[in-house]
């Protein structure tokens, strides 16, 4: 299956540079000739064995095919130079809603444009977020059939924020536009329920369930995220503790979690076996799986752990070895099939890259015979995953969240072997509480271990810490080739030069990549200019990001990254001062209303900073003035400032 899964995802690949789907039917026929004329040479034995390698090129070439064809058929949908001034309606269905406290926000998938002219423009892959103005929220349900106004516009990163990667994220998700409307000014037509729309109406009604629980409110918030996959019930403050702590995993629901439903079905089907019926036990135990993965939303990584189970329970029915390596692509090919835009969401590379890793390194690399030594292996085995699963995705972690945790090894060591054990009693507890039998031992212990799991992960978390750490694009290739070449020098049946030379490739990708990672980013901030009337500086200091605010209708001086600020929101002091006031920006405010000549050997400034709360009549002036003096100025109107921290020495004191 590496074949076919390497092809399909380079078809992927072509595809979002733009090759044409055409591509790829032209590459299928390519490889439906090559079948035939290898069949038709296969006629003579000796020729037949020699030509025996070239079935891998069109197996390739179908599969690449595929890939080029789904990739280009699942393009988001694009308007030339985002210009939707000749649309005056958009037609589509809510796949999504979500409610936060800046107001809700809907996924709308569009299917129709209608033009200010009475034209219709049918429109397919073509996925908006709609956003309800802070102050209403939306009455509308998922799968509801909407019209609202076609005021799209192509969704940017926000100029005042440090987070550079939301409009690629969403790029990658399919979603490049968005739109804001009021609750009144969105139209409901109808409604159809979907396949995704029935699960998000199934799992809320399970939310519900355990929301009447007599848990507590943080405990069932909790089981709802790990069980059914809704992280919109966490605090951020929890998740940053468990992404600290090396535990993030525990809250995404991931194919750990789908192993322990799985182990409590098995169980639950446990007596099958007594009447020899173990196979149709494994059977009924994978459907309900699946059935569990469109409940919790057909997440990629549960869908590949269930994707792994069928394929062990079909090796199992067929009597036949199964392989965990051919399961996990076969599981990649299915998804990427029905799903292309899957390959660039960190979730799936994550799932996909750790469970490679544990299926080449975690037994080879175990030192304990698991035959004579039992629970020792076992053990150690806890202790090779976390540090495998940790090993081979480090830079990939490191690329999207920009931090490592320290003391990942001690706290999974600690909860994963007790994680199956919590989450069996919370289920049974659950169900009994839906049946209407409270039983309170259970309660208690469902909502102690909870209280204890978030103790130990804040010791963790601040015992140990994250750290911060930037890579790029080509660490993470160079990471990737070592870890493939490592691979295949374990496992690989070739002369010792050639698994020599493969560890040598490993190691000297590993090197490099090591040094590409770039040098620690220096503190930076931001000086905002979405508040008209008081102005915010966005401090970012070794991943931290904190406001601070300048006092309004005063001379304000700070030193922020090493670099005096002085804000000047009045006129300047009749009282002079002794020296001059050194400073990199000089902010001046609405409530300046004197020349900067005014101030000239009273503040020295390189840099003049216009405030938009100042008129443009005014901005104009000062920015005209400025010029003449020969001091460099600009205005926050046009774009927010940006600056990277530098120590500065200055004459006097900042007071």
């Amino acid at each position: 299956m590496t074949i076919p899964a390497a092809a399909i995802v380079a078809g992927i690949l072509l595809s979002t540079i733009g090759v044409p789907w055409w591509t790829g039917g032209c590459l299928i026929v390519a490889g439906c000739l090559l079948l035939l004329l290898l069949t038709y040479l296969s006629r003579k034995p000796i020729l037949s064995m020699r030509i025996n390698p070239l079935h891998y090129v069109w197996v390739g070439l179908w599969f690449a095919g595929l890939g080029i064809i789904c990739g280009a058929f699942s393009q988001p949908f694009k308007v030339a130079n985002d210009d939707f001034s000749a649309y005056h309606l958009a037609e589509g269905s809510i796949t999504d809603i979500t409610n936060g406290t800046s107001g809700d926000r809907a996924t709308v998938a569009v299917n129709r444009l209608r033009g200010r002219d009475g034209s219709i423009t049918e429109c397919s892959n073509f996925t908006v977020l709609l956003r309800v103005n802070p102050d209403l929220s939306l009455s509308k349900d998922i799968d509801d059939r909407v019209v609202f106004p076609a005021n799209f516009q192509r969704i940017n990163d926000s100029p005042n924020s440090f987070d550079t990667g939301y409009a690629s994220r969403m790029e990658k998700k399919g979603i490049l536009y968005c739109t804001q409307a009021d609750d009144v000014d969105i139209i409901r037509t109808g409604h159809s329920t979907s396949f995704m729309g029935l699960s998000r109406n199934i799992r809320d009604r399970i939310e519900t369930v355990v929301e009447k629980s007599p848990l507590k409110l943080e405990t069932r918030k909790f089981l709802i995220s790990i069980l059914l996959g809704d992280r919109s019930y966490l605090d951020p403050d929890i998740r940053s503790r468990f992404a600290d702590a090396g535990v993030a995993h525990v809250l995404a629901l991931s194919g750990m979690h789908v192993g322990i439903i799985g182990g409590i079905l098995l169980f639950i089907f446990f007596p099958l076996n007594f009447f020899g019926l173990y196979k149709w036990r494994l059977l009924l135990g994978t459907l309900m799986l699946f059935g569990y993965a469109f409940l919790s939303g057909m997440a990629p990584s549960t869908v590949r752990a269930c994707v792994m189970a069928a394929c062990m329970m079909t090796a199992v029915w067929l009597e036949r070895k199964n392989s965990s390596w051919n399961s996990l692509l076969l599981a990649a090919i299915i998804i990427l099939l029905f799903s292309p835009m899957a390959l660039y969401d960190v979730g799936f590379q994550l799932s996909f890259i750790c469970v490679a890793g544990l299926i080449f390194f975690a037994t080879a690399l175990n030192p304990i015979d698991r035959h004579e030594h039992h629970r020792l292996y076992n053990i150690a085995a806890l202790l090779i995953a976390t540090i495998v699963a940790t090993g081979v995705s480090w830079t990939l972690t490191a690329y999207y969240f920009g931090r490592l945790p320290i003391a990942f090894i001690p706290t999974n060591i600690l909860i994963l072997p007790l994680l199956p054990a919590y989450i069996s009693i919370a289920v049974i507890a659950l169900c009994l509480s839906a049946a209407g039998i409270h039983i309170t031992a259970l309660t208690l212990i469902t909502d102690g271990g909870y209280e204890l799991l978030t103790k130990f992960v804040a010791l963790m978390s601040r015992a140990g810490g994250s750290l911060e750490i930037q890579v790029g694009a080509a660490t993470v290739a160079l990471w990737m080739a070592a870890v493939a070449n490592l691979a295949l020098a374990l496992h690989l049946h070739c002369r010792k030069s050639h698994r020599l030379a493969l560890g040598t490739a490993a190691a000297i990708s590993a090197i490099l990549a090591i040094i590409m990672i770039p040098a620690k980013e220096s503190p930076s901030f931001i000086v905002t200019n979405n508040t008209p009337t008081l102005t915010r500086i966005l401090v970012k200091n070794h991943g931290n990001s904190e406001t601070v605010a300048f006092r309004p209708g005063a001379l304000t001086v700070r030193e922020i990254c090493g670099i005096p600020i002085a804000m000047l929101d009045c006129n300047f002091p009749e009282k002079r001062m002794k020296s001059p006031l050194k400073c990199r920006y000089l902010i001046v405010s609405r409530g300046f209303r004197d020349k900067l000549s005014d101030i000239s050997g009273h503040i020295e400034a390189d840099t003049i900073v216009i405030h938009q709360s100042m008129r443009r009549s005014r901005e104009s002036e000062l920015l005209h003035e400025a010029d003449s003096i020969g001091i460099p100025a600009k205005s926050l109107r046009e774009a927010p400032l940006r600056v990277i921290g530098q120590p500065v020495n200055i004459s006097r004191p900042l007071q």
